[in-house]
């Protein structure tokens, strides 16, 4: 791969990429973003810009990485929605849903679909309750910090 990438260390690449796997696998990593990703005149592989996000779930094992968490770069919906141990996916309608499988949901779920076709609108966001949580123990005041000004629930 360094090679195809044109490194003129390859070597030295291919010891940097190995390590971003590393990082990549210890860290419960959902992205891990290397853009650009360049060599100095030396031949140095350098890192110019990275991006990285981290799976929710393993906030327990990753203690250190999540006590770093900056919730102001976090969209407020998703801050509510999280403090309120909701799986919240914000989007740019104006229905909102409230399910236990986001992948159904959110792909081809047939009521889904049937609410877009019938009020000719899009969604504007999914909740998803924790496992095994019954919809029934969603209160409206939960709700109502993630879903507001929508049209449809």
């Amino acid at each position: 791969m360094a090679h195809k990438l044109g490194f003129t260390h390859p070597d030295e690449a291919v010891v940097y990429i190995e390590r971003l796997y590393k990082l990549f696998d210890s860290s419960d990593c959902t992205l891990l973003e290397i853009n650009p990703i360049s060599q100095d005149i030396n031949g140095k592989v350098v890192c110019m810009d990275c991006k990285m996000n981290f799976d929710d779930n393993a906030a327990f094992r990753q203690k250190e990485i999540f006590a770093q968490r900056d919730w102001s770069q976090e969209d407020e919906r998703d801050v509510k929605a999280s403090k309120a141990g909701l799986n919240y996916i914000g989007l740019d309608g104006n229905i909102g849903c409230l399910d236990h499988q986001r992948g159904l949901s959110m792909s081809n779920d047939w009521r889904s679909t049937r609410v877009r076709r019938e009020w000719c609108d899009e969604p504007d966001n999914f909740e998803v309750t924790p496992h095994g949580q019954h919809l029934t123990w969603i209160t409206p005041s939960t709700c109502q910090g993630t879903m507001a000004a929508l049209n449809t629930v």
